[in-house]
């Protein structure tokens, strides 16, 4: 039993004049009843038990051209005595009962009479639903409307509910399309397709169902096109695509036929955050060649169209992707091959320098002994003097080659950053380290060149002591006793 049959259960009418009116603030009935002196007072008082939650109730009765009786709930002795006294005096004159809630909660706003508040929200202006919406939306931006009549079917967006509880109308798309969409009130009316796209419809339409469908084709167009802008009813609208277009049209007017390709087309533009630029887009231009002057009309093909589009263009990039890809794999196998050209020239100065004095070795015993010099006159002084020359060169070798490789694996490095940063604009940075392995690649040629550096090294370093030993085992102007004299020499010195 709804609340309008309780208060006439209570309240017999005197005609079939009834004024309801339920609203976001609040619900109220009266009418002209025909038992005044003979209602049940006590069940009149219940009714103030009818209000919900934070919800407050008052009953009044107005008896001809006098002051109204009214009864805020509380103490009832007042009221009864009051109501007694009109009683005792009541003549003739007409007595209206009036019964109105105010409706104060912050988290939901019950419907006591669906009916009523069906015809409140038709004789609205959906700028006015709009703006009422707005203001009544709670802490977590939603709106709900709990149907106190038991009979009722709920339906819901994600945003705003009409049903018996106030449980949750699904996942929230939030989403900003102030990046891609110039919308003149965008403060005023923050809202999106989505906060109006019924995700549970009733079986049978309503005027409440009728009117979201229109609002949510606003919000897709204010959604897609360039620019947009509401004033005085009447939506303005432009789009640069393929060809340019733009108009007013009365909101009122908008075709409701339309909405179902218009939505789809707005959710797969915003259905991925990331690639909302290139889709809307890609959008605008295929919608382009399909609008009429002074008319939003497309037919359904045009979203099978903008899929099609998409695949094509995500081929061609695909295409694109995969060549740049190559280029930096191919820029990183050149970087490899250049780490091991450093390491190779590394290890031929090595063999340069070793070999010219093994050359040089071999030559003067060689020549020496096969004139039949003796073993002690071969490495003579000015042999042995020029040895150790060349032994020094090869020492100075040694640190330039080390120096040399210093500064090739900085320039390596600089290479391997600017092959890094030379493809930022075209693609993610994340892609860029996805790709590069996050240096991994590099950083196992630094290494495979720094352990070659360092094993040439020693085996440069080790070959010219064996060398040098040689020498003095050899040389008849230096030996090892002349080396042990020198040095004890100096540390007496």
């Amino acid at each position: 039993m709804n609340i309008r049959t309780k208060i006439q259960n209570v309240f017999l009418r005197k005609d079939e004049e009834v004024k309801i009116d339920d609203k976001f603030s609040s619900f109220k009935v009266s009418y002209m009843i025909s038992n005044f002196k003979s209602f049940d007072i006590a069940s009149a008082i219940s009714l103030m038990n009818e209000a919900k939650d934070e919800d407050h109730s008052i009953l009044s009765i107005k008896v001809g051209d006098s002051d109204a009786i009214p009864f805020r709930g509380g103490d009832s002795d007042e009221f009864k005595e009051n109501i007694g006294l009109a009683i005792k005096f009541h003549t003739n004159e007409d007595v209206v009962v009036s019964f109105e809630i105010k409706k104060n909660s912050e988290d939901r706003i019950y419907i006591y009479d669906f009916e009523s508040f069906i015809i409140f929200w038709e004789g609205r202006s959906t700028l006015d639903i709009l703006s009422l919406i707005k203001d009544n939306l709670n802490a977590s931006g939603n709106l709900n409307f709990i149907l106190t009549e038991s009979n009722l079917e709920p339906f819901y967006s994600q945003n705003i509910r009409f049903s018996g509880s106030s449980e949750d109308g699904g996942e929230k798309k939030n989403l900003s399309i102030s990046d891609n969409c110039h919308f003149g009130n965008l403060e005023e009316y923050p809202f999106n397709a989505y906060f109006f796209h019924l995700l549970k419809r009733p079986e049978s339409n309503n005027p409440i169902v009728d009117s979201f469908n229109q609002i949510s084709l606003l919000f897709c167009i204010i959604s897609i096109f360039d620019i947009t802008s509401i004033k005085d009813d009447f939506l303005y609208y432009k789009l640069n695509g393929y060809k340019s277009f733009e108009d007013n049209v009365k909101i009122s007017d908008l075709d409701v036929s339309l909405r179902p390709v218009y939505f789809k087309i707005f959710d797969w533009i915003y259905s991925e955050e990331s690639k909302v630029s290139d889709k809307i887009g890609l959008a605008r231009n295929i919608i382009s060649l399909s609008l009429k002057e002074e008319s939003l009309s497309i037919s359904d093909s045009v979203y099978l169209s903008i899929q099609s589009g998409y695949k094509a263009y995500l081929q061609e990039n695909i295409s694109k992707y995969i060549e740049i890809r190559n280029k930096i794999v191919d820029e990183l196998s050149w970087i490899s091959q250049k780490a091991g050209d450093i390491a190779a020239n590394y290890l031929s100065n090595y063999q340069k320098s070793i070999f010219t004095f093994l050359s040089f070795f071999i030559s003067v015993f060689l020549l020496r002994f096969l004139k039949g010099g003796e073993i002690e006159e071969v490495f003579n002084k000015e042999v042995t003097i020029f040895s150790l020359t060349f032994l020094t060169l090869s020492i100075i070798f040694l640190l330039f080659s080390r120096w040399n490789f210093g500064v090739e694996e900085e320039r390596l490095g600089r290479k391997y950053d600017n092959l890094k940063n030379r493809y930022t604009d075209l693609l993610d940075a994340n892609d860029i380290d996805r790709i590069l392995k996050d240096d991994s690649e590099f950083n196992y040629e630094l290494e495979y060149i720094k352990k070659r550096k360092r094993n040439y090294t020693i085996l440069w370093y080790v070959t010219i002591i064996v060398l040098f030993s040689t020498v003095l085992c050899v040389s008849s102007y230096l030996n090892w006793s002349g080396v042990y004299d020198c040095i004890s020499e100096f540390h007496c010195l």
